[in-house]
């Protein structure tokens, strides 16, 4: 009886000692990302494409086209424009840097470069506490304004928008690039966490940027055909010689 009680006793032990090394296998498990590799998780994005929205939270699927990784919300994105008159596009997104690891109140934006006229752009708390960024994408309104600098880190969203208008014969599209690699030049936006790494000591940044591309040309009012105009100026001549031997006579 005794040995029984033993032997159910050293099973218990053993299996206890498997639990709590699984427990804690995977405990590190969830944590290799932040380890080997700063984690960049897109929690939420969200579209305005001539006034019809499409958003992350409510289901929908993004629009556009390109290899864009909706785990990440690293890559690119096309949208096409064909019809004339006025267009515009505007697209939000909110990531999370290393949020396992240091939450996500931590980090701040940057602007870089200067917009195109007809381009805006806002950095700002999503809208869960003070942000007017969301609310601003589904009106087309950005504001073209960093309220999380360095200075006062937050929780932190971009958005970036184009207004253009099309001629008959012209196409357009507008793409969005989300990348850890920084632009060579011209504007764009970054996110930054300034405290990941094994020390918390190193900075992670994604770079937000976009183009609009117009191509083709307006459609061309045809003009008359050189005959045509030919045979007016020989007939406006003609008018003139013959007034001008009535007038003698």
């Amino acid at each position: 009886m005794l040995q029984n009680v033993h032997g159910m006793l050293g099973k218990f032990l053993v299996m206890r000692s498997i639990t709590c090394q699984c427990a804690l296998f995977i405990f590190v498990f969830s944590y290799l990302p932040s380890a080997f590799g700063v984690a960049i998780d897109l929690n939420d994005w969200a579209v305005n494409r001539d006034g019809v929205i499409s958003e992350n939270f409510a289901g929908d699927s993004l629009p556009g086209e390109g290899n864009f990784n909706l785990q990440t919300g690293l890559g690119k994105r096309t949208f096409e424009f064909a019809s004339p008159g006025s267009h515009s596009l505007t697209a939000f997104f909110d990531h999370e840097i290393a949020v396992q690891s240091n939450f996500f109140t931590n980090e701040y934006g940057v602007v870089h470069g200067n917009p195109e006229p007809d381009q805006s752009w806002q950095v700002d708390e999503p809208g869960f506490v003070f942000g007017t960024i969301y609310d601003n994408l589904i009106d087309g309104s950005l504001n073209n304004t960093n309220t999380i600098p360095d200075t006062a880190p937050e929780d932190v969203s971009v958005a970036m928008g184009w207004e253009f208008a099309l001629d008959a014969g012209e196409q357009a599209e507008v793409i969005l690039n989300l990348k850890e690699t920084r632009p060579d030049s011209g504007f764009f936006l970054e996110h930054v966490d300034p405290e990941t790494g094994p020390g918390f000591d190193q900075k992670k940044s994604l770079f937000f940027s976009s183009e609009l591309n117009i191509t083709g040309s307006a459609a061309q009012v045809p003009g008359p055909p050189t005959w045509t105009l030919l045979l007016v100026g020989l007939f406006i001549g003609s008018g003139l010689r013959l007034r001008e031997s009535m007038s003698y006579r």
